[in-house]
């Protein structure tokens, strides 16, 4: 069965940069398939491009980071942090309308999950190379050691409640969970949050943290100790 349009966009919206064979054949099928890929592709690398600036004090400006906060309908931070990269990568585009500013690390998790998390999960494919997840870690001084490389099956940066951190797939003895790198949010250290049949463990790593996040049968709580044995500090 062919993949309809609206379908073709969800998985663009997952990974822009996909090159699994049913998205390959659905870009084939029409122009506006082999559009929306082209357009998706340009909209990556430019944001990919400036994810890669420094996130220095002072590098993105309070005027282009102000959210009212008098409105109850309002991008959350991690978005707002988006679209100024987005702005500065050059892209002019819409940003995701209708969240809400998450005001908590329980939040956060929440919300950054029901965005994409089961589609990232559903992507997820061969074990990653080291090198990768290493350069992908480098950016805030961390280094993940042997007990999580050759688990991970999808890694990328995105956006936290303080900046850009990492988006995770890990294999683990009780099914695939994500990881959300935190480098420099606080969180209560083995806190466990609950929302729509999935659960996050918190897990403080000095200065960084993590989440866990896996479903409500999934023990992610066993998978603590070897994320705070695989992500440590280099500088």
């Amino acid at each position: 069965m062919s993949m309809s349009f609206p379908e073709f966009k969800e998985l663009l919206g997952a990974d822009p940069l996909s090159r699994e064979p049913e998205t390959l054949l659905a870009r084939k099928s029409a122009p506006e398939f082999e559009q929306a890929a082209a357009e998706a592709e340009a909209f990556e690398e430019k944001l990919q491009a400036a994810m890669n600036f420094p996130l220095a004090t002072g590098a993105l400006t309070d005027e282009i980071l102000a959210i009212p906060r008098t409105s109850s309908r309002r991008i959350p931070a991690w978005m707002a942090i988006a679209a100024s990269l987005v702005l500065v990568a050059g892209v002019a585009g819409t940003m995701m309308d209708g969240l809400v500013q998450p005001d908590t690390v329980e939040e956060y998790v929440a919300q950054h999950f029901n965005h994409d998390g089961e589609k990232l999960l559903a992507r997820a494919g061969a074990v990653v190379g080291a090198d990768q997840v290493q350069e992908v870690l480098a950016g805030w001084g961390l280094e993940a050691g042997p007990e999580l490389l050759g688990r991970v099956t999808y890694i990328r940066k995105c956006f936290t409640m303080d900046g850009l951190g990492a988006h995770m797939i890990v294999q683990t003895s009780d099914g695939p969970v994500t990881l959300i790198i935190m480098p420099k949010t606080a969180v209560t250290d083995r806190e466990l949050v609950e929302f729509d049949g999935m659960q996050a463990h918190l897990v403080a790593l000095g200065t960084s943290s993590a989440a866990i996040i896996g479903r409500a049968d999934q023990s992610v709580e066993h998978f603590d100790q070897l994320v705070r044995d695989a992500i440590s500090k280099t500088i």
